[in-house]
């Protein structure tokens, strides 16, 4: 998608002129890729629609950046996890993780 996204003039967000400050209050962030997948079902019960966007976004990087090393997270026991705005007071969205 990102190539569609270029020819309809959305440029700044893949380079290292992308603005995602509201994202990151460092502003060290661009896009690296957008994917969406959508799904249409239509039978004599009626009609399904879905749709999911994916958005994957990557640290700038300058001349004397180094990457970060990856962060472990062990699991050893079921949980449940949100990703909340907490701007709106509202989850995002939400999981659990129940087979280890």
């Amino acid at each position: 998608m990102v190539s569609s996204l270029r020819k309809l003039g959305l440029e700044s967000a893949f380079d290292s002129t992308a603005d995602l400050s509201g994202i990151s209050l460092a502003n060290d962030l661009m896009v690296s890729d957008v994917k969406h997948k959508a799904m249409i079902e239509v039978n004599e019960e009626g009609t399904v629609a879905a749709g999911v966007t994916s958005v994957r976004v990557k640290q700038k990087r300058s001349a004397r950046s180094l990457p970060r090393p990856p962060t472990t997270f062990h699991v050893d026991h079921p949980f449940l996890f949100f990703i909340w705005d907490s701007e709106h007071k509202r989850a995002l969205f939400m999981g659990a993780i129940t087979k280890l």
